[in-house]
């Protein structure tokens, strides 16, 4: 099997904010895995006191209605900070056989 880091989704979360972010897996891959990351708008990694971003949840949503897992990873986060995060989800994904 073929494993790609797939699509990554980033977005900016102010202050006080939570919010989900999310990112699929394309037709042809199946999702096997993710993270989720936050850093400085400008591309700045956090540092050890930079501790104020919470991931509240990572998982891999379920269709109560087709009743099968949905091929994408979400993470939902809370910024507790007083500046802007970019924060980011990543899905990793592997190439199912024959397509």
């Amino acid at each position: 099997a073929t494993v790609t880091s797939a699509n990554s989704a980033a977005g900016d979360l102010a202050p006080g904010q939570s919010n989900v972010f999310s990112a699929a897996c394309p037709i042809g891959r199946r999702l096997t895995g993710g993270s989720c990351n936050y850093f400085k708008p400008d591309g700045t990694a956090a540092t050890p006191t930079d501790n104020k971003v919470v991931t509240n949840r990572i998982s891999q949503p379920f269709d109560t209605v087709s009743q099968t897992f949905e091929n994408r990873m979400i993470c939902q986060m809370t910024n507790n900070d007083t500046i802007v995060w970019r924060m980011q989800v990543r899905s990793i994904c592997c190439r199912v056989p024959g397509r």
